[in-house]
């Protein structure tokens, strides 16, 4: 340590005055140096240099640096890597940051472009004789504890300190996000000056490697000897799969949060917690409150998903009460809320602008869901070290320079700071598994079992040699019955080239009673049954025929599906499916509620060839069909065991509409209007339900097999740009969820109600489209009974039969939109409340409150809309008549 104060006075003092021309001005005096004794940064030696200097008026002034340099050359240093680390930093300050403030200086507002981090005076990288003959680091940064930044509390930061460092990162994170978004070359240059830092090393046992294993060892050994802190089924299954699939080596399971995400990788901090940002605090009263911070240490410098930054300090930094608070959620969507303001801010656009539609909440979280038990896991790690006393930690360190691999480190690992410790490192992983960040077991279960099943039963794959699989989690808040897992196959093939193939895995939720009062049994049988009998029988019995169907049109490639036990998963009958990822191939959602004539079109058309299979085997008579009617099992909307799920939604929502119009009597502006509104309300406003089996009736001509959940939520479209537009050329059909045998309205008219613009049922759009729905029907039969359109056995699928049979149905669609547009049509983060609350109990009246008013009165005036127009089409004369 003499010879790098030594080397700071002669060389460092000379090297700031001569590349810092406002120092220049003034006369050099003095230095004085001071060596920090801190312990809770271990990676580097820090000196604290004063320097005097005189003014023109003769006026004595001191100037305070921060001299970061590294540890002297040692196995140590190699061992842990810190020459990379180093490396990284003095890139972040060389020239990281100043390319964020040179791109985007003139464009912050609200935004303190010296919020990241105090003033720069030296980077430098080089070989320095006086420090020996390996590649060196020199930092010099402004000394901030003059102007009252200081670290925050050891460990346990207050819910304000928490808010800043959420909004400071944000806005850092955000200057990628603008780059990338601004298509700008210079992110690859940054990108690509970041030295990657594994956790796991090729040719020997890294520090990671050492210091995960023993923590996870110290876990499960404290969980062995109390296992009534395993509280919940959920809490005791993620644990047994932690436990199962990286208790020998967790390296492997920090490993996968540092894979690349092409729109959610940003350069991060690395080491973002309490030990690296300094904070200014302002006296209130007898409080002190937290105004300002700047970020120091960018040590573990990484470009990865913004979950290694936010995780990190949120497990790491917030004590337990406030964790049973729910702030962990509440400052997940803060840190959100200022990444959206910031990015809009550098972009000079408005957060509903489209180029920000992937970094909204819904598409945010999912990813942040996946990688967020990151900051569980380094604190697991790291609570024993900043929770234990300083005698402890000065031990604990010292063991660890002095050999990381001997038995007395790992002791003082796992004893450190005691039963607390332990306590908290297990309210810690109690969290991340109640936020489910911890799901694991599906992951687990489509790695080693989906996996070998796959390739036995996929002649393609077994031509080539798989190198590696990789499962990793999906959420989305649109659809909440199912689990969805991305499942990647990585192969060599004969020719020895590197391929990549992308599924996507879909099984039940766990059992639960949500899954029983949704049925969930049911529809994900049905659903199997469709992608294992109904449509290869469809193909079997027509493909040949096809000459305008494209037998690809009704869903992705199918390469799994089946209904079976699966003892690890559960003690109960589940599903399995695993369908190809069509993302690679531009395939993707709608408008979340509102689709263009060209989106309705392709949808009618698709469903009307899927329709057309049906008819064409009752007009030849073929007795399969009977067959296929009967595998599908029944799905009603009452029970006779209770309340169903569709009751608590329909009583809602008929309770919703109803209030609005008797709030709003104008809308009811025709006499024919009022009357049907009347006669709905009379006979339905209790017993929706009775309504809604009426659609369940079978036509002996019309009634087909179904989709059954037939709206923009589940078809993925394929885009092309066309005069600067985005034109959909293609589709698939996803889950067939409610899948039943029953009238062609059912598919079509939720799809029509649903996701028609109200301002466009004023146009002709909707009886455009269900024309033509009827000409592609009319055309599909023909291809697929080899007959003309004019033949006498399509006469009963006329265009007058078929709309008079539709009329009888069609109001369905209109009361699936009642229940559904409040969902799709509020904004996001109600959705997500509304699903949230749904799941947790759909009878509470939490639920039914946010149920009655999410997305306000433009919500209400859409379904009066849809209710207007189904009166004037004649839609609701089947109400007031018996069947």
């Amino acid at each position: 340590m003499e010879n790098q104060i030594n080397f700071t006075e002669t060389v460092i003092v000379q090297k700031i005055l001569d590349q810092n021309e406002d120092l220049q001005k003034f006369k050099f005096l003095s230095t004085k140096v001071d060596q920090s004794k801190q312990i809770d940064g271990f990676m580097g030696n820090i000196i604290f240099l004063t320097i005097e200097f005189e003014s023109d008026n003769n006026e004595k002034i001191e100037r305070k640096f921060v001299v970061k340099l590294m540890k002297p050359p040692s196995p140590h240093r190699t061992k842990i890597g810190s020459d990379f680390m180093f490396f990284n930093e003095l890139f972040i300050y060389k020239t990281v940051i100043p390319t964020f403030n040179g791109k985007f200086g003139s464009k912050f507002k609200t935004i303190d472009k010296d919020l990241w981090c105090p003033r720069t005076f030296l980077t430098e990288t080089g070989i320095f004789p006086q420090l020996g003959n390996l590649n060196e680091t020199i930092l010099v940064l402004e000394n901030l504890a003059p102007n009252g930044y200081r670290l925050g509390h050891r460990i346990n930061l207050s819910e304000s300190e928490l808010r800043l460092m959420c909004k400071a990162i944000a806005q850092y994170h955000a200057c990628t996000y603008a780059m990338r978004i601004n298509g700008d070359p210079d992110l690859d240059t940054l990108k690509n000056g970041i030295t990657p830092l594994p956790f796991i090393k090729k040719d020997e046992k890294s520090m990671s490697e050492v210091a995960y294993s023993i923590a996870v060892e110290r876990l499960f050994k404290y969980l062995d000897e109390n296992p009534d802190e395993i509280d919940s089924e959920q809490f005791k299954d993620d644990l047994n799969v932690l436990r199962g699939k990286y208790y020998e080596r967790p390296a492997e399971l920090m490993e996968r949060f540092l894979r690349d995400d092409e729109i959610y990788s940003v350069i991060l901090h690395g080491d973002y917690n309490r030990n690296n940002v300094l904070f200014k605090y302002e006296k209130r009263g007898e409080e002190e409150v937290p105004i300002d911070l700047r970020f120091i240490d960018f040590q573990e410098v990484r470009y990865g998903t913004p979950a290694i930054d936010l995780s990190f300090f949120l497990f790491m930094n917030m004590e337990p009460k406030l964790m049973n608070s729910g702030l962990i959620m509440t400052l997940v969507k803060y840190y959100h809320e200022c990444l959206m303001n910031s990015i809009a801010e550098l972009l000079e656009v408005k957060i509903s602008d489209p180029s920000l539609k992937n970094y909204e909440w819904v598409n945010f979280y999912a990813h942040f869901k996946q990688f967020g038990l990151y900051g569980a896991m380094v604190a697991v790690l790291f609570v024993p070290w900043m929770r234990c006393s300083e005698e402890e930690l000065s031990e604990v360190v010292a063991e660890f320079e002095r050999d990381m691999h001997s038995d007395k480190f790992r002791q003082l690992c796992i004893t450190c700071g005691g039963k607390s410790v332990d306590e908290r490192i297990t309210t810690v992983m109690r969290h991340a598994s109640k936020l489910r960040f911890m799901e694991m077991k599906e992951i687990k279960f489509a790695e080693e079992i989906v996996v070998p099943k796959l390739i036995a039963s996929n002649v393609e794959f077994q031509i080539k040699k798989l190198i590696k699989a990789s499962a990793r989690s999906n959420s989305q808040i649109d659809g909440f019955m199912g689990t969805i897992l991305f499942l990647d196959l990585e192969f060599e093939t004969p020719d020895k080239k590197s391929e990549l193939y992308k599924t996507v895995v879909k099984l039940m939720k766990p059992h639960s009673p949500m899954r029983d009062l949704v049925r969930a049994d049911i529809q994900f049988i049905n659903e199997i049954y469709i992608y294992r009998d109904v449509i290869p029988t469809f193909l079997e019995k027509f493909q040949d025929k096809f000459k305008t169907i494209d037998k690809q049109l009704w869903c992705a490639k199918i390469h799994l599906a089946e209904v079976d036990f699966f003892p690890q998963l559960s003690n109960e009958k589940e599903t399995l499916l695993v369908l190809e990822n069509l993302t690679p191939k531009n395939y993707r959602l709608g408008h979340r509620i509102n689709l263009t004539s060209h989106e309705l079109r392709l949808m009618a058309k698709a469903i009307a060839q899927y329709h057309a299979c049906t008819y064409a085997m009752r007009v030849n008579q073929d007795p399969r069909l009977e067959k296929l009617i009967s595998g599908v099992i029944p799905l009603g909307f009452e029970r006779d065991d209770g309340k169903s799920l569709y009751d608590i939604l329909y009583e809602i929502a008929l309770e919703r509409i109803f209030e609005y119009l008797d709030d709003a009597p104008e809308e009811l502006d025709s006499e024919d209007f009022k009357r049907n509104v009347q006669s709905f309300r009379e006979r339905y406003s209790k017993t929706p339900l009775k309504l809604m089996e009426r659609f369940r009736r079978v036509d002996p001509t019309f009634s087909a097999i179904l989709h059954g959940d037939y709206n923009r939520n589940n078809v993925l479209f394929r885009y092309e740009t066309r005069d600067g537009r985005q034109i959909p050329v293609d589709l698939r059909m996803i889950d067939f969820q409610e899948v039943r045998y029953g009238s062609p309205a059912i598919d079509l008219a939720f799809f029509m109600f649903m996701n028609i613009h109200p301002t466009l049922l004023k146009t002709d759009l909707f009886m455009d489209t269900l024309k033509f729905y009827h000409s592609s029907l009319i055309e599909a039969m023909c291809e697929l009974l080899e007959c003309g359109p004019s033949d006498k056995k399509l006469d009963p699928y006329s265009w007058e039969n078929f709309f008079t049979h539709f009329k009888q149905f069609a109001f369905y669609g209109v009361m699936v939109s009642i229940h559904f547009v409040p969902w799709m049509a509020c904004p996001e983060e109600e959705c997500e409340q509304m699903a949230k609350l749904f799941e947790q109990d759909m009878h509470s009246k939490e639920f039914k409150s946010l149920a009655m008013i999410c997305g306000g009165k433009a919500v209400n005036q859409r379904m009066t809309e849809n209710l207007r127009f189904a009166s004037k089409m004649g839609f609701m004369e089947m109400i007031g008549k018996d069947d």
